[in-house]
């Protein structure tokens, strides 16, 4: 069931059987007025909630996926992820780690052929990529144009951060990326779709938009609220380039949580990204893509942390043990959009948000409208 008025409001409240929906309304006002709210405050054109908790769930699109021609968001409507990609070039390799393909202490240079005569990159762990620990830049300079310049890069490698110092890092995270293609002899988005996506039971469109499905993109918005570009970056694929609708995130949500009917080994390695390899600093930790967080950030005494360029400290491969009773949580921005993931495990409730605009420092403001939903919603 559809209901539209004249705030724009698409509320879905999904219980799936077999792949089917079966639609009915019952959605409580806390969410509306959250994400409503910070749409109104920042002028965003459109945003996608995805909400579950304990086998009840909704989907909800407010606003416009096209401001120009009134396009309205629904659940086929695509958002670029941005750097929640990086928790699924994590989950392939937690994949490629549970089936014993992989090893977390291997050095990168052992998949890399190219690399494999700089004995300096020895160190750098897929671990340490995996975990924003190997010391790497942010990103590599803007001069470089492609994965083959990337690599040529790092034949001169030199850390700006102290190895156990967490330091977010894109280029490392595509690093990790083309370990995994040499590994499994494919392009990322051939392994992404095979390996993850059809898996999952979402569409196959990664980060390589199929023609049929290019309508579907919300337009980005930048800063100034005018039309900007898709993300268009030559090598950051691995790290920010997924594209995902609303009922596509419900799917990759409930795997998150654990509650999706998929196979053992795609759970194992789920659970593989959710648990702790580094202790940060202040209950903030870091799985395989995942921030993971003590559950007092969810409240507003809790004052945020940063934690760039912070002592990291690994934890011991006997002491690493997964624990739900954390909030697990990523966010995502390009040009245009942003997004965020939370989810608690134990509790079964999870969130992600998707909007078409990016807002001077969005990621805190999509990730607290992420936190508010999931504490107004816990019992």
């Amino acid at each position: 069931m559809i209901i539209n008025n004249k705030s724009n409001y698409y509320i879905f409240l999904l219980s799936i059987s077999s792949c089917i929906y079966s639609y009915t309304v019952d959605f409580s006002d806390s969410a509306k007025k959250i994400v409503s709210k910070n749409m109104k405050q920042y002028q965003i054109p459109g945003a996608s909630v995805i909400f579950y908790k304990n086998g009840q769930s909704f989907l909800l699109h407010l606003g416009y996926a096209d401001k120009k021609r009134k396009k309205e968001i629904n659940e086929h409507t695509l958002f670029e992820l941005g750097s929640i990609s990086k928790v699924f070039t994590c989950l392939l390799l937690a994949k490629e780690l549970a089936s014993g393909n992989m090893n977390l202490e291997d050095s990168c240079i052992e998949y890399i052929p190219s690399l494999k005569s700089h004995k300096k990159l020895q160190s750098m762990t897929l671990e340490k990529l995996a975990t924003h620990t190997s010391g790497l830049s942010f990103n590599a300079p803007a001069s470089i144009k492609s994965t083959r310049g990337l690599l040529k890069h790092l034949t001169c490698y030199k850390p700006i951060r102290r190895e156990k110092t967490w330091s977010y890092s894109n280029h490392g995270i595509e690093l990790l990326r083309i370990a995994l293609e040499e590994s499994l002899e494919d392009s990322y988005n051939t392994i992404l779709v095979s390996n993850l996506l059809l898996p999952l039971g979402m569409k196959p469109i990664g980060t390589k938009i199929p023609y049929q499905y290019l309508s579907r993109r919300a337009t980005p918005y930048g800063k100034d609220g005018k039309q900007t570009i898709y993300w268009n970056h030559p090598f950051l694929e691995g790290s920010a380039a997924l594209y995902a609708s609303s009922s596509d995130m419900f799917l990759f949500l409930k795997a998150a949580l654990g509650v999706a009917d998929i196979d053992e080994s795609l759970k194992e390695a789920m659970k593989i990204t959710q648990t702790t390899h580094v202790s940060i600093k202040n209950g903030i930790n870091y799985g395989l893509g995942w921030q993971i967080n003590n559950l007092a950030c969810l409240y507003p005494s809790y004052i945020p942390t940063n934690i760039s360029n912070c002592p990291a400290q690994s934890i011991k491969k006997y002491d690493k043990a997964y624990t739900g009773k954390v909030l697990l949580d990523k966010t995502g921005t390009t040009n245009g959009f942003h997004a965020y993931i939370g989810v608690i495990p134990d509790e079964k409730i999870g969130v992600v948000i998707m909007i078409n605009r990016t807002l001077p420092s969005g990621y805190k403001v999509v990730r607290k409208m992420g936190r508010d939903i999931l504490r107004a919603y816990r019992s």
